[in-house]
């Protein structure tokens, strides 16, 4: 997107925070765009996102704003997909005409899409024992732990049919996975997100008191074993972060393997230092102990030097 296209992001821009968040996530959903299909679809979005709900809508309601709105609420409250298609028809008979409301769910997702993050679709046993994925799994038709059968079976289905390509089958149980990397390069670009994230190492009040579980000794103990872990939300230590940061993607060039090799060392490294940590600390209780000792024995000798 050019700067003329950005320049149009905030042509509308208001005070409601809701409009904030809209642009801040138009402008998340024009860095991910990496291929020219998701360009394409990000054109498209930012089209609706300036289009009149209908022609002369006096209150400056957006197409891409209200469906926004109205997923929204269909989330909050539970309606079902052909619920909200019969609203949506009902919607769209009482706006004006030329009116730009889709009448499916699938029209109304299909728009918002590029505000989304990709989302993994992964078979799973239908009691929860395996994910059909991986080169052990990911080629079964039914699970080795319970034998329940890895897609459902319809009464109609005749199966596959000689000379015919195979029909899709649905799975019994899917799971939705959303990978952690896009989610938290999403999170870290947006300053106001990065400020909350590390909250407890820059405002956080350190005075002894228990108030969040960042003052508790088993986050002081995790912060110690996985160093390396608890430097991302250090700002003093960002350098250790491969630019990892609120406006910076990570850096991703350097080899998977290197990589993998040299996060067992870090994590080697950080096991001697707890070590040695431990060490130290018994050492100095017994030598607190050992210095305890030496001060009774000579209580009890003055004692003795008393009583004679």
């Amino acid at each position: 997107m050019d700067d003329n296209e950005e320049e149009g992001c905030e042509e509308h821009a208001s005070d409601d925070p809701v409009d904030d968040d809209l642009r801040r996530a138009i402008s998340d959903a024009r860095r991910d765009c990496g291929t020219d299909k998701e360009r394409l679809q990000f054109d498209k979005m930012l089209e609706d996102h300036h289009k009149l709900l209908y022609p002369g809508c006096e209150d400056g309601h957006r197409k891409l704003g209200s469906i926004l709105e109205l997923l929204k609420w269909k989330a909050e409250v539970g309606v079902t997909d052909s619920g909200f298609e019969k609203l949506m028809i009902i919607l769209k008979k009482l706006f004006p005409r030329n009116n730009e409301l889709p009448v499916s769910t699938y029209e109304a997702k299909k728009l918002v899409c590029p505000l989304g993050l990709d989302v993994q679709k992964i078979h799973a046993c239908i009691n929860g024992c395996i994910l059909y994925r991986g080169e052990k799994y990911e080629n079964l038709n039914k699970c080795p732990i319970c034998g329940a059968l890895r897609y459902k079976i319809r009464k109609d289905d005749p199966g596959d049919v000689e000379g015919e390509p195979p029909r899709k089958r649905i799975p019994a149980k899917v799971m939705w996975y959303a990978p952690i990397i896009p989610r938290l390069k999403r999170l870290f670009r947006n300053k106001e997100h990065v400020k909350l994230l590390r909250w407890h190492m820059e405002e956080r009040k350190k005075d002894a008191m228990l108030r969040h579980p960042a003052d508790g000794r088993q986050w002081r103990n995790i912060g110690r074993e996985f160093r390396d872990f608890a430097v991302l939300g250090n700002p003093e230590k960002g350098g250790r972060t491969r630019g990892f940061g609120p406006s910076v993607p990570w850096s991703l060039g350097f080899p998977a393997d290197a990589e993998t090799y040299r996060s067992r060392a870090r994590a080697k490294q950080c096991q001697l230092e707890v070590q040695n940590d431990r060490m130290a600390e018994f050492q100095r209780r017994l030598d607190q102990q050992q210095r305890e000792l030496q001060q009774q024995q000579r209580e009890i000798n003055e004692l003795k030097d008393s009583a004679r």
